[in-house]
């Protein structure tokens, strides 16, 4: 698997440098399994790569398995390991534990870019700082590829030919959540949040979808941060005030899981409908309110449920690879990896702006559907899946129900005018910190 070095662009480097398929023997070297060996399925799927590009991987939480920039990584070396394992393919992985700071992370990434050691960089920026980024990545002709949820859109002034979007199409699965809960629950929505939640053009998307579909917003709460129980009775108390026909709820982590828990408890699941993100019903939430989240409603980029051949070949090998179970992001990791190795097939190119042209040409169909780049905004689409929670309890799963085919909404007039407009909120990238 090749030999590990230290260098220095901060303390936190790891690098890796190895030439794919080499002796399974020298696993040893690896523990967390980063890239190389063999893989039981790993055929050499693309015989006439002769290399890939030199790829810097910003990552934070990158080695540890219990964050999702963890199970990014095991997603992107899950498949370097899968396509070229025994083909003798070479390339240099430099894998970089990325500051969560917006501002510190964006100076980390520049001095990668600066340093003329990667032709590619991956990681996980908010859109309106990668911006700072655009004169460096011009000059080095490197490609940035932001790798997050996709809660923001794109807005024309931070796009940039180097730039490029690989995301888990977040803010369009906010829309089509948006016009699904009007047609199935009525007209009348309120919108829960905590306060990093709603920083995000996620939040205005699934307005924009409510409206389409002739409902209204009346009401939005916003938890002010100062205290997790109080938020929580607060939101619930303002949801009995409004009745509204239906809630969409944004939380995550520990917030979700007291809300889920309240909501059911206060007896509101058993007559307001709840709708939520994909993340506020993360596999960590379900695991302990698994019993207070059925009929939930959410839309996302995945399901583990995806009855596909290819997903369900992905969901076997990524846990062989990485000895625990895939979520969204470890699908973002495995999807990144291949966009990249696509675009080498397109363009013949490993660096500069062939390699771009290769990005903006590359399409394949993967875990969750079919992956094509909008030339315009230089984002993936990918096609979203509304969901419902079935199971009951610690066997709860996200039931596909219906699948929503990408690019719907990129020429929505309210889209357009979002774009013309300045963002408000949060500069960190959604979820990855």
């Amino acid at each position: 698997m090749g030999n590990r070095t230290t260098q220095a662009f901060n303390e936190h480097r790891r690098t890796f440098l190895r030439s794919l398929g080499l002796a399974a023997g020298a696993a040893a070297l690896n523990p967390m399994g980063l890239v190389g060996g063999t893989h039981p399925h790993a055929q050499g799927l693309h015989p006439s790569i002769g290399r890939l590009p030199r790829i810097g991987l910003v990552m934070p939480g990158a080695s540890s398995s219990g964050y999702s920039g963890g199970h990014f990584t095991a997603g992107f070396t899950c498949y370097l390991d899968e396509a070229f394992g025994r083909a003798g393919v070479k390339t240099r992985l430099i894998v970089d534990e990325g500051e969560k700071h917006p501002h510190k992370a964006v100076r980390q990434i520049a001095a990668m870019i600066a340093s003329g050691t990667v032709d590619v960089v991956v990681a996980p920026v908010n859109p309106s700082s990668a911006v700072r980024l655009h004169s460096v990545l011009e000059a080095r002709k490197t490609i940035l590829i932001n790798v997050d949820t996709g809660a923001n859109v794109v807005r024309e002034r931070e796009r940039s030919p180097f730039v490029f979007h690989s995301s888990l199409s977040h803010w369009q699965a906010t829309m089509a959540l948006g016009r699904h809960a009007v047609a199935r629950y009525g007209k009348n929505v309120m919108i829960a949040s905590s306060v990093n939640e709603s920083g995000y053009d996620a939040l205005f998307t699934f307005r924009l979808g409510v409206e389409a579909s002739g409902g209204t917003i009346v009401d939005t709460h916003v938890a002010n941060g100062a205290s997790a129980a109080a938020d929580m009775k607060a939101a619930i108390e303002r949801i009995r005030i409004v009745n509204p026909d239906v809630v969409y709820a944004m939380y995550n982590g520990a917030d979700a899981e007291a809300f889920l828990k309240l909501y059911s408890q206060t007896g509101l699941s058993r007559r307001i409908p709840l709708v939520a993100s994909p993340f506020t019903l993360a596999d960590a939430v379900l695991r302990t309110q698994g019993v207070h989240a059925e009929g939930i409603r959410t839309c996302g980029a995945w399901s583990r449920e995806l009855a596909t051949a290819a997903n369900r070949a992905f969901d076997e090998r990524y846990e062989a690879h990485a000895h625990h179970r895939a979520d969204a992001f470890s699908v973002l990791g495995y999807d990144t990896a291949r966009l990249i190795v696509e675009a080498v097939r397109a363009s013949g190119a490993v660096t500069g702006s062939e390699l771009a042209d290769g990005l903006c040409l590359a399409a394949f169909d993967g875990p969750r559907g079919t992956v094509t780049m909008n030339v315009r905004t230089r984002s993936v689409e990918t096609p979203v899946y509304l969901c419902e929670v079935r199971g009951g309890g610690r066997g709860s799963v996200h039931a596909v129900t219906e699948k929503i085919e990408a690019g719907r909404d990129e020429h929505h007039s309210s889209i357009a005018a979002l774009e013309m407009e300045m963002r408000t909120g949060l500069s960190y990238s959604y979820l990855t910190a």
